[in-house]
């Protein structure tokens, strides 16, 4: 679909009364929007494999997860891997039950590969024991929760979350902080300290590209940023479309204004956009400041140390 198109659907759903009803519907029926975990298991075993070379597993720990989203997939990785409990904040109440249930249908039919990833850093018992909850609990999704220990909170400030200070061992997101204001996320961080048990960690996998390029492969991962504020706001800033626009380097600049010593991170550069930028694709005089490379990393996971 032309992005333009999928913009403007976004921008009338938002303003309609079943307008997340309708919006949860076109993105099963045409979007991107589907019940298979298996998109964002390499994420999970990503951040498992960066704990554990620092020497961290999750068993036995306390996490938080800044936006679950339609269904807590990293949670319930998490889960599998030992996690004793996962606090899941969302601003928006967007889980959906019966999507979960696909989802833990999927993991049953594939248990034997799910297996093999996890072992690296769960116990073969431990993980035995929780996926035994997931094949009982698989049609109560409700129930499921509860077993997993898996604590639902929407709408859920991660800014003012309310847990008691030093809490928690891991915080953590996933393609989420790039849907959040800047100064949201700076007192989301400030939160995260405050909860943040001293020898807890924060991990965050961002990714700072144009989301409309995801379906519109027409347009370049940084398309959004030829347009002004005023401009892109009339396109993209509602409930189903805004992203911040934020660069890698101004999420890196709130993490060590914050204090967050990073131990790991990795971003990936758009070798097309770097391109497009040399053959005349006009960056908007709000981005200038930037060096080219800068404006094309289209992914950045970061490893953070209170």
């Amino acid at each position: 679909m032309n992005w333009k198109n999928k913009a403007l659907i976004m921008n009338i759903l938002s303003k309609l009364p079943l307008g997340e009803f309708l919006y949860i519907t076109v993105q099963r029926l045409f979007g991107r929007l589907n019940s298979s975990p298996y998109s964002r298991i390499p994420h999970i075993i990503k951040m498992l494999s960066w704990l554990k070379a620092q020497g961290d597993l999750v068993n036995d720990k306390i996490l938080f997860e800044v936006g679950t989203g339609h269904i807590p997939l990293l949670p319930i990785g998490f889960f599998l891997a030992g996690a004793k409990k996962v606090y899941t904040y969302d601003l928006n109440k967007r889980l959906q039950l019966n999507m979960l249930t696909e989802t833990l249908e999927h993991l049953i039919q594939t248990k034997e590969q799910i297996k093999t990833l996890f072992l690296d850093f769960v116990t073969e018992p431990i993980f035995e024991e929780r996926f035994n909850i997931i094949i009982e609990y698989h049609k109560k999704p409700e129930e499921f929760l509860k077993r997993a220990n898996i604590i639902y909170v929407a709408p859920g400030d991660a800014a003012e979350s309310k847990m008691e200070d030093k809490s928690i061992d891991l915080h953590f997101s996933c393609t989420t902080f790039e849907h959040i204001p800047f100064q949201i996320l700076n007192n989301i961080m400030i939160e995260c300290i405050r909860i943040l048990k001293d020898s807890g960690k924060s991990i965050h996998f961002i990714d700072p590209s144009d989301h409309f390029q995801h379906q519109d492969k027409t347009i370049t991962k940084i398309n959004f940023l030829k347009y002004s504020q005023e401009e892109w706001a009339k396109i993209g800033e509602n409930q189903f479309a805004y992203c911040n626009r934020l660069r890698y380097l101004e999420y890196k600049k709130i993490f060590t204004n914050l204090g967050f010593r990073i131990l790991k991170e990795d971003k990936s550069l758009c070798l097309e956009s770097i391109e497009s930028i040399k053959h005349g694709f006009q960056i908007h005089k709000d981005f200038e400041s930037y060096s080219i490379e800068d404006l094309c990393v289209t992914s950045y996971d970061v490893l953070l140390q209170k």
